[in-house]
């Protein structure tokens, strides 16, 4: 094989068709060799077959260098030819070789070698070959034309820039997380085989909500705040005397800070660090301040678990951190940090195909929670026993809306990870109701 800047040294025609007729199955991408017969251009690959069968006939016969199957590879092109009964329209004159690449250049006026080629191109077309040609050069015109008017309409059509997010090609099983939600990951398995993923037993049941807090929440259910206010039973007598516990205070200041305020908070758009402050971190705090040891992490706190993840490979990976998440669950022990679960926070919901949305919940966030599972599994030293009854939670908050999700290990092959519905903290007084009965066994 010659290198790609191989020029051709021959220099007589003869021996040049020669080296075609040496070289049939050659990618001809070092050289263009074209022919130009009497104004007409003929694509490359037919002109080499032609002038290879035509002019290396005679060569052939006396050169013993020409191999077996470059021979056979004529003759089919001859037997081709003729089978087809195709003729060249070509010019006795003007016969010209150009060789876009090479450096030399080949110019035959009526030698010799080529009374073979002169004979057969005398013979003209007959007139239903001429109709056909002129067919097929109208047709060639038209779909140019048609592909000159449609590069110029894209030409003159504005351009849009697409919304490409990263979730379309990064998704959580390359972290082997089985995200059931996922239609993609639902697509590569039957219904069967889906439903027997769902099916396996949770590792926790819901628990159940206990009274005092039942009969808390049924305190909100009014249809209006003076409803509550000129209860003879209640705010009044809780004023004079105190006689009552803390805890009747609690709907009154609510209904004044949500639903007597102008403009309502939660009817209007907030900042990300105003829900995390007034709904989001309130709840967890108090729904996990009965645990001892266990602290919730704020404002974009790294990994602990994602970041040995990332530098478990050696030293010249110590400059990498975690993932950055708006709060982590974290209980310290003997100076061991484990992770128990992970939120992200966002300004507004802007529906489930949101760009943020779909970053945080669906790729961020649950591989943060693989690297909580894996580091509580090596806490445990990889028992099995422990690890099918484990599991790590997740929260994605985006303004007053929430979505819960849980990730577990119960085959011990890949994780999977469970969602719940989307959840929405109510805004007026009339809302609350439809709350409570979904609170009801």
């Amino acid at each position: 094989m010659e290198p790609e800047n191989y020029h051709y040294p021959y220099n007589g025609k003869d021996k040049f068709l020669l080296y075609f007729a040496e070289n049939p199955m050659k990618n001809w991408k070092y050289t263009s060799f074209e022919l130009q017969f009497s104004g007409d251009w003929y694509s490359p690959k037919k002109t080499q077959l032609i002038a290879a069968y035509k002019n290396c006939l005679t060569v052939m016969e006396d050169d013993k260098k020409v191999p077996e199957y470059a021979k056979k590879y004529i003759d089919n092109i001859r037997k081709e030819l003729v089978a087809k009964k195709t003729s060249t329209p070509l010019s006795t004159t003007n016969n010209t070789y150009n060789f876009n690449e090479g450096s030399s250049s080949i110019v035959n006026h009526g030698n010799s070698s080529t009374n073979l080629i002169q004979s057969q191109r005398s013979s003209p077309l007959s007139s239903q070959q001429q109709q056909q040609q002129q067919q097929q050069q109208q047709q060639q015109q038209q779909e140019q034309q048609q592909e000159q008017h449609e590069q110029q309409q894209e030409q003159q059509q504005p351009r849009t820039r697409t919304r490409t997010t990263r979730t379309t090609t990064i998704r959580c099983l390359h972290s082997f997380i089985l995200d059931l939600d996922d239609d993609e990951v639902r697509d590569l398995f039957s219904s069967d085989e889906c439903e027997e993923m769902l099916q396996k037993k949770k590792v926790k049941e819901d628990p159940a909500l206990p009274d005092n807090v039942e009969k808390l929440l049924h305190d909100f259910n009014k249809t209006g705040l003076d409803e509550h206010l000129y209860d003879s039973e209640g705010f009044w007598t809780t004023i004079r005397r105190f006689q009552q516990p803390k805890q009747s205070l609690m709907p009154l200041s609510l209904y004044f800070f949500f639903c007597k305020s102008n403009p309502n908070p939660l009817m209007s758009q907030q900042l990300e660090q105003w829900y995390q402050a007034h709904l989001w971190t309130p709840l967890t705090d108090k729904m996990l301040s009965n645990l001892p040891g266990v602290l919730c992490v704020l404002l974009e706190s790294a990994s602990v678990s994602s970041k040995e993840r990332k530098r478990q490979h050696g030293w010249h990976h110590l400059g990498r951190m975690g993932s950055r998440n708006d709060m982590i669950i974290r209980k310290t022990r003997n100076g061991i940090v484990l992770e128990y679960g992970a939120a992200e926070d966002a300004a507004s919901y802007d529906g489930t195909l949101g760009k943020k949305r779909m970053h945080e919940a669906e790729l961020k966030l649950p591989k943060t929670l693989k690297d909580m599972m894996m580091k509580l599994c090596d806490d445990c030293n990889w028992d099995a026993a422990i690890i099918r009854n484990m599991e790590v939670i997740g929260y994605c908050h985006s303004g007053t809306v929430a979505e819960f999700m849980v990730l577990d290990n119960p085959s011990g092959y890949i994780c999977r990870l469970l969602r719940t519905n989307y959840y929405q903290v109510p805004d007026t007084i009339a809302e609350i109701s439809k709350l409570l009965d979904r609170l009801r066994p």
